[in-house]
């Protein structure tokens, strides 16, 4: 969290607007303190400065914005010396007023008045000893970032040839048009099907909300209202809804609908939507647990894992197909085939429909997959799983660091190969020394952390989308062709303030992108392949 504010205690009055006028930023009186926490990024504070620093150009510049793309997903820490640097180019100091929490109280002062500063805090504060004795105004060395320095250098270089080249070059436009949805919208593999989102309208902050589809096939998006005999319904404690879209095909809606809790459990019966009809879908004594668990269906059979337990579920029948002493994960095959994982065993088995048996392939994962759900079924009889892997650091042996790797099984060989993700995790520089007297010691760490997930792409690419609140380049966004192999890769640096959650709309053939309440089509994919460029991944057979 970043604000803008006083120190607290005696201190005299002072503005909190930054310097009027054209004047230089005054030491202590007429310059804010931006509070920081020590948790913030880049692009959460660095904004606040043109907005409490009105009369100073060089926050209202592209060279700034440039900086705020730079040190966007940044720890604090880390942007204070690359800032002071950036600011000590046009004589403006970066001050840092320490009282010993875990925040940072951020103030602007000229280079200029840089010997007047531990006076004026003094002053500020009425000579009050045990008020100063708490607090320590520290000046931010700048350290000569060298991007910071080509950012200025470039700067400086497009002013002098702007007259002769008339125009700058442009940042690569991710988006082309945008569209307020009006409220936050989590997409998925698991909520997005055939370009149709499940959404709650809810008009009045906790009150009765109705469920509406949104059609992603159209452009803008379209909605399609709740049935008039399905009641408003308030969002349940447990599982923050009572209502979810299990899959949609063709005209067919099936719905999960929590029908009671019980210590701490939800549980919820199946409903088919089909035009004006709302059907009870399953044996009415049955219920299920997890509404979140993925659902598989072939036409109008529905199968879910419940409690251990895989059952098949048709208008009035729910069938146990297999039970388990461990957690199973299914993921839905070619001619009415499931592939069952057994979570703590590894083992991997198969149920076909058609004979009704299920049949132990004798194949085990080599290693537990990053993400149990993440099973996707490419089609050829492939299966793709990620795995997350260690390693200690090359030059630190006393860190280690994260990294994942792609697996492809072939169903009908058995057979295994693998693929690097080199660049698919989150690269942060921080300040290993204990002691703030001590030198710095920098160490830069790779890690893999948050969501991997895999969604269809145009003809035979694939959407990897990776979501992390990791600080530090992390990579966004892979799509990968799974004839070629090629893959394009893009990163934060590439797509600076952008973390969407990325889809492929059939219905309008492109790629959409959410990002908060807004969806938003992203650019041609032969513009991003050609900005962002083309390799290929190379794949090992195991053994």
């Amino acid at each position: 969290m970043s604000h803008a504010s006083k120190p607290q205690s005696k201190r005299k009055d002072s503005t909190t607007s930054g310097a009027e006028g054209n004047k230089e930023p005054h030491p202590m009186e007429s310059s804010p303190y931006i509070t920081v926490d020590w948790k913030s990024a880049g692009e959460e504070f660095l904004p606040l400065f043109p907005y409490y620093y009105q009369n100073l150009l060089c926050l209202h510049c592209d060279s700034f914005k440039q900086l705020v793309d730079h040190l966007a997903n940044v720890s604090v820490d880390q942007c204070l010396e690359p800032f002071a640097t950036y600011l000590a180019h046009f004589d403006i100091d970066l001050w840092n007023l320490d009282s010993g929490g875990d925040h940072h109280d951020l103030t602007l002062i000229s280079s200029a008045k840089r010997d007047q500063a531990a006076d004026d805090l003094a002053e500020s504060y009425d000579g009050d000893k045990d008020i100063l004795a708490c607090l320590e105004l520290v000046r931010i060395i700048p350290n000569n970032d060298a991007q910071v320095l080509q950012l200025l250098s470039d700067t400086g270089k497009r002013k002098s040839q702007k007259s002769a080249k008339g125009k700058k070059k442009k940042a690569f436009e991710w988006i082309t048009d945008t569209y307020d949805l009006g409220d936050h919208l989590y997409v998925s593999r698991y909520n997005y099907f055939d370009g149709f989102v499940e959404h709650w309208d809810e008009p009045e902050p906790d009150t009765a909300a109705f469920p509406i589809l949104l059609d992603f096939n159209q452009w803008v998006p379209g909605e399609i209202k709740p049935l008039e005999h399905v009641q408003a319904l308030n969002a349940h404690p447990l599982s923050a809804t009572r209502l979810r879209l299990a899959h949609k095909q063709e005209d067919r809606l099936f719905w999960k609908q929590v029908t009671r809790t019980v210590n701490h459990r939800d549980y919820f019966k199946f409903k088919l939507q089909r035009g004006d009809q709302w059907l009870d879908w399953g044996d009415r004594e049955i219920e299920f647990q997890d509404i979140y668990a993925p659902t598989c269906t072939f036409g109008d059979t529905v199968f879910q894992v419940s409690n251990n337990t895989l059952y098949r579920i048709t208008e009035k029948r729910s069938d146990i197909i297999y039970e388990s002493s461990t957690p199973l994960v299914i993921c839905k095959l070619d001619a009415g085939q499931l592939l069952i994982l057994q979570q703590e065993t590894l083992a991997l088995l198969l149920f076909d429909d058609s004979t009704n048996t299920v049949e132990a392939l004798d194949l085990t994962l080599p290693q537990a997959p990053y993400d149990n759900e993440q099973l996707t079924y490419l089609g050829h009889s492939e299966i793709l799983v990620f795995f997350r892997d260690t390693c200690r650091h090359s030059e630190r042996p006393e860190y280690s660091e994260s990294f994942m790797k792609a697996g492809l099984l072939n169903l009908n060989t058995r057979e295994w190969k693998y693929a690097a993700l080199n660049g698919m995790e989150s690269v942060q520089k921080f300040d290993a020394r204990i002691l703030k007297d001590q030198p710095h010691d920098y160490v830069m760490l790779r890690s893999f952390d948050g969501n991997l997930e895999v969604s269809k792409g145009h003809g035979d690419w694939w959407i990897w989308n990776h979501l992390t609140n990791a600080l530090g380049v992390s990579m966004r966004i892979w799509f990968w062709n799974q004839r070629t192999s090629e893959v394009i890769k893009i990163d934060s640096k590439q797509m600076p303030r952008l973390e969407p959650s990325v889809v492929y709309s059939k219905g309008l053939d492109r790629y959409l992108f959410f990002i908060g309440t807004e969806c938003a089509l992203m650019n041609d994919i032969e513009k991003v392949a050609k900005f962002a460029g083309i390799e290929k991944l190379k794949w090992t057979p195991s053994g």
